[in-house]
């Protein structure tokens, strides 16, 4: 199975150490080039998770379009504030009929609306179906 998680935050980071344990392969995207290379040459995000070994099935890239292609699960884990930018940008490369599971804290501030409800406003509505949280 291949999982990929946008937002290298992290929860971000340490969702997709633990998508590792499961997966073939894991893509994590994210913004800043320098902490993308650290996370495929060091094996860890020194920035969040400082300390902490990330698996080797973990690739980060600042490329969405990579970081989605051939996703069997695709994990948001942005800040919901930002959610609706990189949704935007990332709405072309997401794959149909896979779950998309949203990880984000809060609501949009100018909207209210939940990020369920975002990734609804956002999507075409052959993706609600596949739409849902984690939360705790």
């Amino acid at each position: 199975m291949r999982g990929s998680v946008i937002g290298a935050g992290s929860f971000g980071t340490a969702l997709a150490n633990v998508l590792a344990v499961n997966c073939e392969e894991v893509r994590l995207w994210g913004r800043e080039p320098g902490a993308v290379e650290a996370i495929n040459t060091r094996h860890e995000n020194a920035t969040y998770l400082k300390g902490i070994p990330l698996s080797e099935r973990v690739r980060a890239t600042t490329d969405l379009e990579e970081a989605l292609a051939g996703s069997e699960m695709v994990v948001l884990a942005t800040p919901s504030h930002a959610t609706r930018e990189v949704l935007a940008r990332a709405k072309a490369f997401l794959p149909k009929g896979v779950p998309l599971v949203t990880v984000s804290k809060g609501i949009e501030n100018e909207t209210l609306l939940t990020m369920t409800e975002l990734l609804e406003d956002c999507l075409p509505e052959e993706f609600h179906p596949y739409v849902a949280v984690l939360s705790g």
